[in-house]
C-alpha cells in the first residue's frame, strides 16, 4: 500500500525520532537517490541537515522557494509511505523474521528507482512557454518505522522525497508533483509486486486480494484483525457518522488518531507479547522457520513469469478496453501487474507491453489533458494506446451511418406542415422537419439541456401516427426509456433490449432476402440520451436499423455525461467530415431564472470561469473554524439547508454529489433530520440493500475480486451448474488457486464455480450494505424488474407506507403510479434500493427540479468535471446552489477536467492504423493482404502458363510445316519471359515476333505472313487476365 501527502511541519521529529526499525547497528533514517548522492548525502541521515532542507536550504547558498515579506516560503516535499500487508509486518516484527523486513526495504527501494528514473520532472521555461521536463534525479530520506498509532504493528517506510532535483544545467530545482499523484497506483503496485516476489522467494506462498495487495497464507486472520485496532476505530467511527469511502475513512483516521507514543524496542515486544500472547507468537515463529528460502528461478520458471507476464497483459487491456477506447500505459501496466502480483514481476509486464506494441496489438495514440500554464489552460497530448478492434468498430460504425445517406424514403415531403409551428423554437421547428423529411436512414439532434426535446417529438409520434409509420423510443436505461415513454406516450425500452430482439427477429427469419427480413411496418426509432451509447452498441444498432430498413435518430447532448462503456459514437457522428447529418437545438427554454441560463450556456462553451461569475452569489465555501475542508460538515450543512424547506420545497428540490460515498453521507443527515422531526416513522426493519460492485466481464473471471458474503446473480440459466435464471448466491469460499468459487444457493446447497470458464459474463456481483427502512422512506429502485405484477423501473420513486419487523414485509406506494403494492425485504430480488434524497449526477442527468442543491469537491480527479457540472446546474428551472471545499480550487479544477471520452479512431496517431486489416487478419490468424495479392498472383501466373501452352498448341495446328518447327524449338523461351499476368500483351507480340526472327525467313513477305498469320490467331483468344477482372 502507498500513500502520499505533503511532508510534515514537524521534519526529523515527526520521521526520525519515534518508533523506528532498525536492525543492527543501521541508522533510522538513509538517504537514497541520485540527487543526494551529488549533494555528497549517503548512510544515516543527519536530522539537523534534513530539516535545514526541509526549508529550502541546500547548503553552500543554495536556497529553493520564494520570498514573502522577508520569509523564504518553500513546500518541503511529498511522503511516500510504503506499507507492508499486516500479515508480513506480523511475521517481520512480532515473530523477528528480519528477511521480511529487507524484502521490504528492496522493494520500496525497488519503487523509489521508478520513481527516479521515469518521474522526476521539473518545469523549465522555454521562449513564452512552460515545459515539464525529466531530471532524472530525486533526494529522499527514508524512515523505516514499525508501529502504528495505535501500537499495532505496521512496518512502514516514509520516503521524504524532497522538493529539489538538479536539472540539466547542474543546478537544483523545484520538482513538479503531479505526476506522483498519477502514477501513485502504479508505483503501489510495484511494490507490492516486488514485496510479493520476494516474500515467496524466502519461502512463503501468498494469496491476491482484489484491492491490489496480498496475504501471506496460513496466517491466522483473527490475529490480523486482532493486528488491526486503528482500522477497527475508523470503522467504528464511519459507522457512528454513517459515513463510507475512502475519502472518509482517511478523514475518520485524522479524527480517531491518537498522539503518538515513543516506545523503545523491549516495550513494543511486550505490549505485543501481552496483545497476542506467547501461544500465537510462538506458532508464528515456528510457521516463519518453516519458511526455506527457495532455489535461484530455473530457465522453466523463468519462461513460465513470462507467459504469466503476456497473458496478465492481454487481460489488463481486456479489462481496461470494456469502459476505455484509449488508455494509457501506466493503466495497463498497473493492471497487469495486480493480475500477476507474485507470479510475474513488473519488468516482464513491461517487456509484454512492448512486444504488444510491436506486434500491433496496441496501437499508438494521444490522449489529451489540459494543464493550468502561466495562469491559463493549455492542452497537453500524453502517450496513451488504443486497440485495432476497438478502431475497426468505430471506423464500421461510421462507414455504415455514411452508407445510409440518401438510403431511405422520407416519411413526408418538404411541403409539410407542421402542427406546433407557431410555437416551436428554430431548432426544434429544423429537427421536426428534418426527421419528418430526410431521405438518411441516420441522422443526430444535437439539443442542449433543457431546448424541449421531448415536446419536438410529440410533433414527431402525431404525424408519424397519421402515416401508418410505427415509432419506437429507445434509450440506454430503462430511467430513460421511461422517460421518453411518459413524455410522448410511444412504446419505449433500452437499447440492449432492442438488441435482443431485433437479433431475434432476425433469426426467426434467416431469409437471405433482404426484403423479408424488413417488420412489416416501416419502423421510425428514436434514440434518446444517445451520449451514453457505446461504440459497441452504435455498431450493434446501425447493422440491425441497415438490415429491417428502419430510420433512426440520435437524440441527445454529446456536452452531457456519457456512458461507461467504451467510445463516444454520437459526438464522432456530429463531425461533418464524417458526413452525418446533424441538426442542433440551442434554444434553452427550461430556465426561468436568466443569469442562471446564461450560467448553463457558459458551461456548455467549457467558460467555467464565466459561469461562475454568473452564479458566484449561489457558490458556499464550506470548511472549518481553522479554514480546512471537511466534508463531513460540508455535507451536514447541505442536508440541513435542505432540511430547512418545507415539503413543498423538497419535492421541488433535487440533491446532488458525484460520489456514491459522498451521496451515502447526505443521505444519512437528511434521513437523521426526518427522523427527528417525526417524518419518519417509528417503526423500523434492520436489513440489508445491494450494491453492485460494477465489474467489469474481464473482473468478473477472477475469484479474487470476489469476498465471501457477495451476492452473485445469475441472468441466465446454466444446467451444469443448477443454477436458473434470476437466482442469487451468496459467496462461501474462495480458492485463489484453482480461481474456483463456493456459492450457496437457497436451498443451502452448495456449487462449486469458476468465473473464467462459465457465465461471467451473466452476472452481476453485489455486496449487502446495512440499512433501516422507517415508514415515510423514500427509495428508488437501482434495478428494473419486468416479471410478475409488481413491475420496477430503475430510479423509479418509491415511499414507504408500513413495515412488519417480524415478517419482514413492507407496503410502498409507487409515486409514479400511486399503485400500492407489498415485498418481502429479505428476498434479494427486493433489495436493489437506495434512499432517494441525495443523487449521483449519473442519476439525476434527464430529471428537471425547481431548485439543485449541489456537493462539488475539488479533489475529484474524475467525478468533479465540466459535463458533470453542466449536468448538475441544468436539472434545475429556478435556482442551483453549489457546496463547495475551495471556490478557487474546483473553478480550476473543471477547467482541467472536461470530463469527455476519448475516440480510438480520432486519437490514434499510429501510422500502422492505415493497414488496420492487415494487423487484424494476423491476430485472427487470416491472410494478409500482401499474402492475398501473392497468391492471386501465383495463381494467374499458373493461368497464364496454362493458356500459353493451349496458345500454342492452337497456333500450330493451324501454322505451316515450318513455322511448327521452329515454334517447337522456341517455345521454352517465350515461357522464360513470360514472367507474370500483367505482362501478358508482350508475352502475346514476343511470341510473334520471336517466331518470325527464328525461322529466318528470308523473304520479307513470308516473315510477315507469319507475324500475321499467329497474331491473328492470337488475338481470337480470350485474354485470361482480362477474363479476370
Amino acid at each position: 500500500m502507498l500513500t502520499i501527502s505533503k511532508i510534515s511541519s514537524e521534519g526529523s521529529g515527526y520521521y526520525g525520532k519515534d518508533n523506528y526499525y532498525t536492525m543492527g547497528e543501521e541508522e533510522a533514517g538513509q538517504w537514497f537517490g541520485k540527487g543526494a548522492q551529488q549533494l555528497g548525502l549517503a548512510g544515516a541521515v543527519d536530522n539537523d541537515k534534513f530539516d535545514t532542507m526541509l526549508k529550502g536550504n541546500f547548503g553552500s547558498g543554495i536556497e529553493l522557494g520564494r520570498t514573502e515579506k522577508g520569509e523564504n516560503i518553500h513546500h518541503p516535499g511529498w511522503d511516500h509511505t510504503f506499507s507492508a500487508p499486516k500479515s508480513v509486518s506480523m511475521l517481520a516484527l512480532v515473530a523477528k523474521d528480519e528477511r521480511l523486513v529487507k524484502a521490504h526495504d528492496k522493494a520500496v527501494n525497488y519503487a523509489l528507482h521508478y520513481i527516479e528514473d521515469k518521474l522526476a520532472e521539473s518545469r523549465f521555461r522555454v521562449g513564452h512557454e512552460i515545459e515539464s521536463r525529466k531530471t532524472g534525479n530525486i533526494i529522499v530520506a527514508k524512515f523505516r518505522h514499525d508501529i502504528s498509532r495505535a501500537k499495532d504493528p505496521q512496518l512502514h517506510t516514509h520516503s521524504t522525497i524532497l522538493n529539489a532535483t538538479f536539472g540539466g544545467n547542474g543546478l537544483l530545482r523545484s520538482l513538479d508533483s503531479p505526476v506522483f499523484y498519477e502514477h501513485k497506483m502504479l508505483m503501489g503496485a510495484m511494490y507490492q509486486s516486488m514485496l510479493s516476489s520476494l516474500v515467496q522467494e524466502i519461502g512463503y506462498k501468498v494469496e491476491i486480494q482484489d484491492n491490489g495487495t496480498f496475504h501471506i497464507s496460513g496466517v491466522n486472520k483473527e490475529l490480523i484483525d486482532q493486528a488491526s485496532k486503528r482500522r477497527a476505530d475508523i470503522v467504528e467511527m464511519q459507522k457512528e457518522q454513517g459515513t463510507s469511502g475512502a475519502i472518509a475513512a482517511q478523514y475518520a483516521a485524522l479524527a480517531t488518531r491518537p498522539e503518538k507514543e515513543a516506545l523503545s524496542y523491549q516495550e513494543k515486544q511486550d505490549l505485543w507479547r501481552h496483545d497476542f500472547g506467547d501461544k500465537a507468537i510462538n506458532k508464528m515463529v515456528v510457521f516463519s522457520k518453516k519458511a526455506v528460502k527457495q532455489l535461484p528461478l530455473t530457465q522453466e520458471q523463468i519462461k513460465e513469469q513470462e507467459l504469466y507476464a503476456i497473458k496478465a497483459v492481454d487481460s489488463a487491456v481486456r479489462h481496461l478496453s470494456e469502459n476505455e477506447a484509449v488508455f494509457k500505459t501506466i493503466d495497463i501496466a498497473r493492471e497487469a501487474i495486480v493480475t500477476s502480483l507474485g507470479k510475474a514481476m513488473p519488468h516482464q509486464i513491461k517487456q509484454a507491453i512492448d512486444d504488444k506494441i510491436k506486434r500491433s496489438e496496441l496501437l499508438h495514440a494521444k490522449a489529451t489533458e489540459i494543464k493550468i500554464l502561466n495562469n491559463s489552460p493549455k492542452i497537453i497530448n500524453k502517450r496513451a494506446y488504443t486497440t485495432p478492434e476497438l478502431i475497426e468498430q468505430e471506423k464500421l460504425t461510421l462507414k455504415i451511418m455514411r452508407e445510409g445517406r440518401l438510403a431511405i424514403k422520407p416519411i413526408a415531403d418538404k411541403n409539410l406542415s407542421l402542427n406546433r409551428g407557431d410555437i416551436f423554437t428554430k431548432g426544434q421547428a429544423a429537427a421536426a422537419i428534418e426527421i419528418l423529411t430526410t431521405k438518411d436512414r441516420f441522422i443526430n439532434i444535437q439539443g442542449l439541456a433543457g431546448t424541449g426535446k421531448t415536446f419536438m417529438l410529440k410533433e414527431i409520434k402525431e404525424q408519424a401516427d397519421n402515416l401508418n409509420i410505427k415509432v419506437i423510443g429507445m434509450a440506454p436505461s430503462n430511467a430513460a426509456a421511461n422517460l421518453l415513454k411518459d413524455g410522448i406516450g410511444i412504446e419505449s425500452k433500452t437499447v440492449q433490449k432492442h438488441l435482443i430482439e431485433g437479433l431475434q427477429y432476425l433469426n426467426k427469419n434467416p431469409t437471405s432476402k433482404k426484403s423479408d427480413q424488413k417488420p412489416k411496418q416501416r419502423e421510425l426509432w428514436l434514440i434518446d440520451e444517445s451520449s451514453f451509447i457505446s461504440t459497441k452498441q452504435a455498431l450493434a444498432i446501425t447493422k440491425l436499423a441497415t438490415k429491417v430498413n428502419a430510420q433512426v435518430v440520435n437524440l441527445g447532448d454529446k456536452k452531457q455525461l456519457a456512458g461507461v462503456e467504451a467510445g463516444k459514437p454520437f459526438a464522432i457522428s456530429q463531425q461533418s467530415k464524417y458526413g452525418l447529418k446533424t441538426i442542433e437545438m440551442n434554444e434553452i427554454i427550461r430556465q426561468t431564472n436568466t443569469e442562471l441560463k446564461q450560467a448553463i450556456y457558459s458551461a456548455t462553451s467549457g467558460d467555467i470561469k464565466g459561469s461562475f461569475a454568473k452564479i458566484n452569489k449561489n457558490i458556499i465555501q464550506v470548511q472549518n473554524k481553522d479554514g480546512v475542508d471537511e466534508p463531513i460538515l460540508r455535507r451536514e450543512i447541505m442536508a440541513n439547508t435542505y432540511l430547512s424547506m418545507d415539503e413543498k420545497d423538497r419535492n421541488n428540490t433535487l440533491v446532488i454529489s458525484p460520489a456514491n460515498e459522498d451521496r451515502f453521507d447526505v443521505n444519512n443527515h437528511i434521513r437523521e433530520g426526518l427522523k427527528e422531526e417525526g417524518s419518519l416513522g417509528k417503526k423500523f426493519i434492520k436489513t440489508t440493500n445491494l450494491v453492485n460492485k460494477n465489474l467489469t466481464n474481464e473482473a468478473k473471471t477472477k475469484s479474487y475480486n470476489y469476498y465471501e458474503g457477495h451476492i452473485v446473480r445469475f441472468n441466465r440459466s446454466y444446467k451444469k451448474l443448477g443454477i436458473e435464471k434470476n437466482d442469487y448466491l451468496k459467496v462461501a469460499n474462495i480458492n485463489n488457486d484453482k480461481n474456483q468459487i463456493t456459492l450457496i444457493d437457497k436451498h443451502k446447497k452448495t456449487i462449486a464455480w469458476n468465473p473464467k470458464e462459465i457465465a461471467s459474463k451473466n452476472v452481476e456481483v453485489y455486496f449487502e450494505n446495512k440499512r433501516e427502512l422507517r415508514e415515510g422512506e423514500v427509495l428508488f429502485w437501482r434495478r428494473t424488474k419486468n416479471t410478475g405484477n409488481d413491475k420496477r423501473n430503475t430510479n423509479e420513486k418509491i415511499k414507504i407506507l408500513s413495515v412488519n419487523r417480524f415478517t419482514k414485509n413492507v407496503k410502498y406506494v409507487d409515486l409514479s403510479t400511486g399503485e400500492s403494492q407489498s415485498m418481502n425485504i429479505k428476498d434479494f430480488k427486493n433489495k436493489h434500493w437506495e434512499y432517494a434524497y441525495c443523487l449521483t449526477a449519473h442519476q439525476a442527468q434527464g430529471q428537471t427540479s425547481e431548485k439543485v442543491m449541489i456537493n462539488l469537491e475539488s479533489w475529484r480527479g474524475k467525478l468533479s468535471n465540466q459535463q458533470a457540472f453542466y449536468v448538475e446546474i441544468s436539472r434545475a428551472k429556478e435556482e442551483a446552489i453549489v457546496f463547495t471545499d475551495d471556490k478557487d480550487k474546483i473553478r480550476r479544477q473543471l477547467i482541467t477536467k472536461t470530463g469527455e471520452k476519448e475516440s480510438a479512431f480520432e486519437q490514434v496517431s499510429d501510422k500502422r492504423s492505415s493497414h488496420l486489416e492487415d494487423i487484424l487478419a494476423k491476430q485472427r490468424g487470416m491472410k494478409t493482404s500482401d499474402e492475398l495479392y501473392q497468391e492471386r498472383q501465383q495463381e494467374l501466373q499458373a493461368k497464364t502458363e496454362k493458356y500459353i501452352k493451349s496458345l500454342s498448341v492452337n497456333a500450330m495446328k493451324n501454322l505451316e510445316k515450318d513455322f511448327r518447327q521452329t515454334l517447337s524449338k522456341t517455345m521454352l523461351k517465350v515461357f522464360d519471359k513470360a514472367e507474370n499476368g500483367s505482362k501478358m500483351n508482350g508475352v502475346y507480340n514476343g511470341l510473334i515476333i520471336l517466331h518470325a526472327q527464328e525461322t529466318r525467313i528470308e523473304p520479307q513477305e513470308n516473315r510477315l505472313k507469319a507475324q500475321e498469320q499467329t497474331q491473328d490467331i492470337v488475338q481470337k483468344q480470350p485474354n485470361p487476365i482480362e477474363v479476370e477482372r
